[in-house]
């Protein structure tokens, strides 16, 4: 979601809870469930929240994660063979070095300091990115050729990053709905659970719990 959208449903997840417990649950009388209904709304907006405004980060993280990995692997390759990241190479020799996917995936896989959802999201659709590259690599180099670009493994992994964008957009895209799914499932449960309190539908007494209106 762009900044407009992501404000304005951060603003609706505060605001919709911030209601029921004005509107609906402060007006209760006191009681154990009354306290418990405005600690769960409180926590779980809280909690909500957070997690939606921290999703629409998730992109700019993951192209940190990805550039910071672009760099070490090119350092390692650097290392062996100095600026071999910045030379002109045939289709064949790229293909070669970057066609074992599962190497480059266990290599993203080993850094700790991304939580979990920006290394899946970013490692699956850069990943997806290297084995479509590999699979038509011909069309990549006429796209380079067509540019003028040089056909380096610098060039190609900052190439893959780019396309790979889209992927992020929709998988983080999914990610605020599933949050925005269950922000509003929530929602329902506290204000059917804050009706039932007011409408005395379920009344603790020494027998239990019986569900019904008071005579």
């Amino acid at each position: 979601m762009n900044t407009f959208y992501v404000v304005i449903f951060a603003i609706l997840l505060l605001a919709i809870p911030t209601a029921i417990v004005r509107f609906l649950i402060i007006p209760l009388k006191k009681s154990t469930e009354k306290n418990v209904l405005i600690a769960i709304t409180i926590l779980t907006t809280l909690l909500l929240l957070t997690l939606f405004i921290a999703s629409a980060f998730i992109p700019k993280k993951i192209n940190q994660f990805i550039d910071f990995e672009i760099a070490q692997i090119e350092n390692q390759i650097n290392q062996i063979s100095p600026e071999y990241t910045h030379q002109d190479l045939n289709a064949e020799t790229i293909k070669n070095l970057i066609s074992d996917s599962k190497k480059i995936r266990s290599y993203l896989d080993d850094n700790d300091e991304v939580n979990f959802i920006v290394r899946t999201i970013g490692i699956n659709a850069y990943i997806s990115y290297i084995e479509s590259f590999c699979e038509n690599i011909d069309l990549y180099l006429n796209e380079f050729e067509a540019t003028n670009t040089p056909f380096t493994l610098h060039n190609i992994f900052i190439s893959l990053k780019e396309k790979s964008q889209v992927s992020i957009f929709k998988a983080t895209r999914i990610v605020e709905i599933i949050i925005l799914i269950i922000a509003f499932i929530i929602n329902i449960v506290i204000l059917i659970w804050a009706f039932a309190v007011k409408k005395q539908w379920m009344e603790n007494s020494n027998n239990g719990i019986v569900f019904g209106e008071n005579s």
